[in-house]
């Protein structure tokens, strides 16, 4: 016969395991706010060249369904904005943003747009996304970079309008270290037409031990389950 008077403990100790292991993500859309900068782990700028030193966009606003931080170098950019409407807005006549989408914009003399997140805490975690043109008329010309405290870790070359330059990668990471994902105006040197979208994730990846725990102790469970229930 099962002590049941254990169960409680068990239970327990199968929430704890549960709720340590479940991941954490962090999506810069969906996080996305105008309101601070820094934003949690997010922030919001730009460097004047790639791997320079962030710059924080101090300027933010509102309207028409777009919400921002920007620096106002030329015409509003380099800047960061999300489309925080349900309907896509077109901006300038030559660019679309769809629902909830996170664009980025370099600025005029090179300046690098850069959305940094600082690692709030030790552990693995999985970075998967994409960047993709967003000026159909241009089309969109840019670089784009993956930076880990300055040091690139994916780079490629968007000169398409919407085309997924998709990148993946896990990583151990140390709380306080940073990534950037940084976008320059690209190989034509003009700024002109250079939005560029980004969608992310990054999770951090729950320890194997913790699944393992997780994983006996929801066993536990089960068999206690049936002896409570166990016709005598």
């Amino acid at each position: 016969m099962f002590a049941l008077g254990r169960t409680p403990a068990i239970a327990a100790a199968m929430a704890v395991s549960l709720t340590v292991a479940y991941p954490a993500t962090f999506d810069p859309a969906a996080d996305f706010s105008f309101a601070a900068n820094p934003n949690g782990p997010w922030s919001y700028g730009y460097s004047q060249t790639l791997g320079g030193s962030l710059i924080l966009h101090t300027t933010s606003g509102g309207g028409s369904g777009l919400d921002f931080w920007n620096t106002e170098i030329s015409i509003g950019l380099p800047w960061v904005v999300r489309n925080s409407s349900a309907s896509p807005v077109n901006w300038s006549g030559t660019t679309v943003f769809a629902p909830g989408a996170l664009s980025l914009h370099p600025g005029p003399q090179g300046e690098v747009e850069v959305l940094r997140f600082t690692v709030p805490s030790d552990g693995q975690y999985q970075i998967s996304g994409e960047f993709f043109g967003q000026d159909y008329v241009g089309p969109t010309t840019t670089d784009v970079h993956i930076l880990l405290n300055g040091a690139s870790i994916f780079d490629d070359v968007v000169s398409d309008y919407a085309i997924s330059h998709p990148f993946s990668t896990t990583l151990m990471l140390g709380s306080g270290s940073h990534l950037d994902f940084a976008v320059g105006f690209g190989s034509n040197q003009t700024y002109l037409y250079d939005s560029t979208g980004l969608s992310a994730a990054i999770t951090l990846v729950p320890e194997p031990t913790m699944l393992t725990f997780a994983g006996v102790a929801a066993g536990l469970l089960c068999v206690i389950r049936r002896a409570r229930f166990r016709p005598w």
